[in-house]
């Protein structure tokens, strides 16, 4: 079994956002799973990315991708791409690209974040390592209000890896200085 790390996986499966109806899929929405990835560069430089799709979407954001991201595995349900001629000689020649064709995604997994792709690919199943962007948190509720909210709402916030409380931290937004804590 080949182990392949990601920061994140992308779906690129169209000019419409359509969906792969894999297990997690849903799940880890904006968490890991994006279907347009321009916004999410600087989350993924230096991390290595899955894009699902064989398509012109699939490959211009793999290639856009393969500027910023460590490596970027294309997973492909088809022999060949379906993509225009110079996207595909582009990805090819791309050492920062790896392709999976005659592939599928089987499931995304995680723990309130990607934590790896099920690709099956030539027979077999391949795990893809993938770490989901972790999502933060800024608020300007009180120090004192905010735990007993917190707690009242856990089931909401217990997807952030951290959440910054203005009260606690003695500032408020819009202070550029709350966004660098």
């Amino acid at each position: 079994m080949t182990v392949r790390a990601a920061k994140g996986v992308i779906l690129a499966t169209g000019g419409l956002a359509n969906t792969l109806g894999a297990p997690g899929e849903a799940e880890f929405a904006g968490r890991g799973v994006y279907s347009y990835a321009d916004r999410d560069y600087a989350a993924v430089a230096g991390k290595p990315v899955v894009v699902v799709g064989g398509g012109d979407s699939a490959l211009t954001q793999a290639l856009a991708l393969a500027e910023v991201a460590a490596k970027v595995t294309v997973v492909a349900r088809g022999a060949s791409l379906r993509a225009f001629e110079v996207y595909q000689q582009a990805v090819e020649n791309n050492p920062k690209v790896d392709l999976r064709l005659h592939s599928t995604v089987q499931a995304i997994t995680g723990n309130g974040a990607v934590a790896a792709v099920r690709v099956l690919h030539g027979g077999a199943t391949e795990e893809l390592e993938a770490a989901g962007v972790p999502l933060f948190g800024i608020t300007n509720f009180s120090h004192e209000f905010w735990p007993p909210f917190r707690a009242r709402e856990s089931a909401m916030f217990d997807r952030f890896r951290d959440i910054v409380v203005s009260g606690a931290e003695k500032m408020v937004k819009p202070d550029p200085a709350i966004y660098r804590l």
